[in-house]
């Protein structure tokens, strides 16, 4: 009993800790920054890898308001750097209280990334204190062929205004991504790329009869190694939905598929 006593008073005694600066909840979204944890690691050549994590104890001033430097090194397997940001410093307020900071980065690997294995590491310092954190966070990338890559939401047509798979009745989410490894007519040197989208409701029903066909067949440049597309969403009634995008290369006969969930609220009253 003496030494429990002794051990809680000294603890007592103890100046209180100040809280250090910290990396946590860190995770590979897939469809952007706001998107949900994607299923793997693994990416095909041309997507992107989105990461996303919280930053701890940043040293705030009375409103709130603090600076930090994030940068970013992704290296192979080899342990060569691939890519590097330096650090770049970034302001940031939380008007809202607590101690942590939403975060993101994000890479986008090239249609001729060799396949493998590959480490991004991000570090962060906060400007205040000069204490530094790093995250580690690994991926692969696959051997190249065709698919969906590159896969964001956004509120705008040009995917300037980054949003997650949600809104309200009345609002329109914007779907963008990039088709790659086509092949070319041998004739007309031209891909030929049919694209469909569907929506099913939390039934697993489809919302309409047929889904929405996009071709892309000409005005490719001989040399575009992957053809963007944006999609509007509009979201006009309150549910749960799964939203399928399906393309298929039609000289090759390949296909790929991607299906994600939207959820769309009814407005605040």
């Amino acid at each position: 009993m003496l030494g429990t006593l002794v051990l809680s008073a000294a603890l007592s005694l103890t100046p209180a800790q100040t809280p250090t600066l910290g990396l946590s909840n860190d995770r590979i979204t897939f469809g952007g920054e706001f998107g949900p944890v994607r299923p793997s690691n693994k990416l095909l050549p041309g997507d992107v890898f989105f990461l996303a994590f919280d930053i701890d104890n940043l040293k705030l001033d009375g409103q709130g308001k603090g600076s930090f430097t994030m940068s970013m090194n992704v290296t192979d397997a080899s342990g060569k750097s691939v890519y590097e940001q330096k650090p770049v410093k970034h302001e940031a307020v939380l008007p809202l209280g607590g101690t942590k900071l939403p975060a993101r980065a994000f890479f986008a690997s090239t249609p001729e990334m060799p396949a493998g294995l590959y480490n991004c590491r991000m570090t962060v310092t906060d400007v205040a204190t000069n204490e530094s954190k790093t995250l580690d966070k690994p991926f692969e990338v696959l051997p190249k062929a065709f698919g969906l890559v590159g896969m964001f939401c956004s509120f705008d047509d040009k995917g300037e205004v980054p949003a997650p798979f949600m809104g309200v009745t009345g609002q329109a989410l914007w779907l963008h991504f990039f088709v790659v490894a086509f092949e070319r007519d041998a004739t007309a040197k031209q891909p030929h790329i049919e694209v469909q989208i569907r929506a099913y409701d939390s039934e697993g029903k489809p919302t309409i009869e047929q889904p929405r066909v996009l071709v892309v067949n000409k005005d490719i440049p001989e040399k575009e190694t992957g053809i963007p597309m944006s999609i509007p969403m509009p979201m006009n009634r309150v549910g749960t939905f799964t939203i399928e995008i399906r393309a298929e290369d039609k000289v090759s006969g390949r296909t790929s598929r991607m299906a994600f969930p939207i959820t769309v609220f009814a407005p605040a009253k």
